[in-house]
């Protein structure tokens, strides 16, 4: 766990195999804030349980996380997957959640591509080939579980904290930039967010434009 600077507080949330050093570039534009960023179990390397993750268990973390420190309430940013899980903070934890910052965050339109034990199985091979690989793989074979649980979770509790969505944009035209500017449009629509492009852009906007992150959070 890093923590850094003073003033109200937010913490940072990476996509799949995202590290919190990822986020280096965009903290130190960061002024004002208490900015809190940790790994999840298995991507800082070190060996942890086998479980697939939840939202509800992500969720639960977050709030772990901010209960060590002694932070009642902070804002939440959510990259790709993390999206999913600052997200579900915001609707199980509202009173301790400010606002959120989806950052081209993963929407819920992915189906099982393989039998869950299938799924299982490969996770398994991939934790016995090392710790960072395992939680990867992990996360990725959850996707489809994480999907069904965002939409069940939508359904049953409210969204009540403002809400931004923020995509990255390449700037060159295709199939797939049109497919995902609509889902990301469809998805601020769907959460009653504010909706802004971070242009240009891959898909790690931390990286590729830190200064452009550090003002959506600030601001």
């Amino acid at each position: 766990m890093i923590v850094e600077g003073t003033g109200p507080a937010v913490i940072l949330c990476s996509g799949l195999g995202g590290r919190a050093l990822d986020w280096d570039d965009a903290v130190s534009h960061i002024a004002g804030r208490t900015v809190i960023r940790f790994d999840r179990p298995g991507l800082d390397g070190r060996p942890d349980a086998a479980e697939l993750p939840t939202i509800a268990g992500e969720a639960r973390r977050i709030a772990d996380v901010l209960t060590s420190l002694a932070v009642a309430k902070a804002d939440v940013v959510g990259h790709s997957m993390g999206g999913f899980y600052a997200e579900g903070f915001a609707r199980l934890y509202p009173d301790r959640c400010g606002r959120i910052l989806l950052l081209d965050s993963s929407v819920p339109d992915q189906r099982p591509f393989l039998p869950r034990r299938w799924r299982l199985a490969v996770a398994a091979s991939a934790a016995r080939a090392g710790a960072y690989l395992g939680a990867v793989v992990r996360e990725y074979v959850a996707y489809p579980e994480l999907c069904d649980e965002m939409r069940q979770l939508r359904e049953r509790t409210p969204l009540t904290v403002p809400t931004t969505v923020a995509m990255a944009d390449t700037g060159r035209r295709s199939w797939f930039g049109r497919r995902w500017m609509r889902l990301q449009r469809d998805l601020a629509r769907e959460l009653d967010a504010d909706f802004t492009v971070i242009s240009p852009s891959r898909h790690r906007v931390m990286i590729d434009q830190p200064d452009a992150v550090a003002t959506l959070i600030t601001g």
